[in-house]
């Protein structure tokens, strides 16, 4: 457990930015590390809105770039693309509104 939150403070204390996004990808998992080893904290379905965070690290692990995002409370990894297929939409307008 102090790992996984030590990791997540890591990745908090490197944020750049953050962007409103939607699930362009439904059933992708949402988990408390960057691997597949890490448990999963939820499901997300398509078109989810969520907050994507851009950070100056890049963490790659089982084949996948992992982006830092939270969804529905939590904060968690989610793979960039599976299988060639986006995860995430383009960043939405501003206005919009969650």
């Amino acid at each position: 457990m102090l790992a996984i939150l030590s990791l997540l403070q890591s990745a908090e204390e490197f944020i750049i930015s953050e962007s409103k996004v939607r699930i362009a990808n439904g059933g992708v998992r949402m988990r408390d590390q960057p691997s597949l080893k890490g448990g999963v904290l939820r499901t997300l379905v398509l078109n989810e809105p969520v907050v994507l965070y851009t950070t100056s690290l890049s963490y790659t692990a089982d084949n996948y770039v992992w982006r830092y995002l939270k969804a529905g409370g939590f904060n968690g990894w989610a793979a960039e693309t599976i299988n060639g297929v986006r995860t995430f939409s383009d960043p939405l307008p501003a206005q919009k509104e969650f």
